[in-house]
């Protein structure tokens, strides 16, 4: 079970007897990967902010060529 308030997202696991209550925060309700009911697996990611990570590796990048052409030594 999911549920989402405000920024606030608790999963509830239930298997056979054992229940799990993982309390996570995340910033936007779409880096939730999982959906009410769903039943998860052991490692399986609950959340991702996989098009943050996309953009600040692209924005790392754009940066890199700069630096490198700071360090380059003076003529």
């Amino acid at each position: 079970m999911v549920s989402v308030d405000s920024e606030q997202v608790t999963v509830i696991q239930v298997e056979t007897l054992k229940r799990h209550i993982i309390t996570v925060t995340v910033t936007l309700a779409e880096d939730i990967k999982v959906n009410q009911d769903d039943r998860v697996n052991f490692c399986e990611v609950l959340a991702d902010r996989t098009a943050e990570g996309q953009r600040l590796e692209a924005k790392g990048n754009q940066l890199k060529i700069p630096i490198e052409q700071i360090s380059l030594p003076m003529p």
